[in-house]
């Protein structure tokens, strides 16, 4: 979530193309757009957020303004960057106009946001004048959801545990089944999710130093009750790395193999216990 930590984040911060954010509700795609505009030339800047979801005189009068002068979101963005959140929500009739007015604008940086792609980029022979969202791949940066990188929760929960307790007591301790637990939740709701149950399980335990099964909201307290054993969580952790490994490696059990440590041989034999197959990773880069 860390524009730092991706290299489509770095490219993203050092130009000045528009940059497009795909990936689910709660996953951390504003939280990017923030830490881009924050390591960009513009980070002293302003940034201006335009909900394209709400209706489409209250957008217009945001960014087009009237009398062919900008509208007051954009003319705040001087000098930083505009964010247009769930940008595909835009009506058509209103697309070529927000168009005409961003590419006419000058000092300010566009972040577009959404749930999903919103097609190809242009061809590059085009001659014809470019629709909006093709204008808006200028870089493409796609936010996997939370289930598709489950190695990392242990280092949000703990990010997210020390944040409530503020710097008097930054160190909180998790204890291990409910670490497991957490890794095994679906998150649906993602990092957005997440960040909600740490924090009620954090203020739930007080001051005390571990953090249990007893302070877990009920809900996922009940589930991991309902027969989800450490045992099965730590196997579903297993499942989620080894799914991530051969997924960066696109189904190359010998290369997810060297990336884990592990010898091939007993990668396959994990492989088989969790009934993963190799094919359906094959030709599928991460984002």
């Amino acid at each position: 979530i860390d524009a730092g930590m991706s290299p489509a984040g770095r490219h993203a911060s050092a130009t000045v193309a528009p940059v497009l954010i795909v990936g689910e509700p709660g996953s951390g795609r504003s939280t990017l757009a923030r830490a881009i505009h924050g390591v960009s030339a513009r980070a002293d800047g302003p940034i201006e957020v335009v909900d394209c979801a709400r209706d489409e005189a209250t957008v217009a009068r945001d960014v087009v303004g009237a009398a062919g002068e900008p509208g007051p979101k954009l003319r705040a963005a001087r000098g930083g960057t505009l964010v247009l959140d769930a940008v595909g929500s835009l009506t058509p009739s209103l697309r070529p106009r927000l168009m005409q007015c961003l590419a006419a604008a000058e000092g300010v940086r566009v972040i577009a946001i959404n749930d999903a792609p919103l097609g190809g980029p242009p061809r590059r022979e085009s001659r014809t004048p470019r629709d909006l969202f093709a204008w808006l791949h200028g870089v493409e940066i796609v936010v996997p959801p939370l289930r598709e990188h489950r190695e990392d929760i242990p280092r949000l929960v703990e990010h997210f545990a020390s944040a409530v307790r503020g710097s008097a007591a930054p160190t909180v301790r998790v204890a291990p089944e409910v670490m497991a637990a957490l890794i095994a939740a679906p998150w649906p709701g993602n990092l957005r999710e997440l960040e909600f149950v740490v924090r009620e399980a954090v203020l739930a335990a007080a001051s005390a130093p571990v953090v249990t099964r007893e302070h877990l909201p009920e809900s996922l307290r009940a589930q991991v009750q309902d027969g989800s054993s450490l045992t099965a969580q730590v196997e579903a952790y297993e499942r989620a790395v080894l799914r991530y490994a051969l997924e960066s490696a696109q189904g190359q059990v010998g290369r997810a193999a060297r990336s884990l440590g592990v010898p091939e041989r007993t990668l396959r034999r994990k492989m088989r216990h969790f009934g993963i197959a190799k094919e359906s990773f094959r030709k599928r880069g991460r984002s």
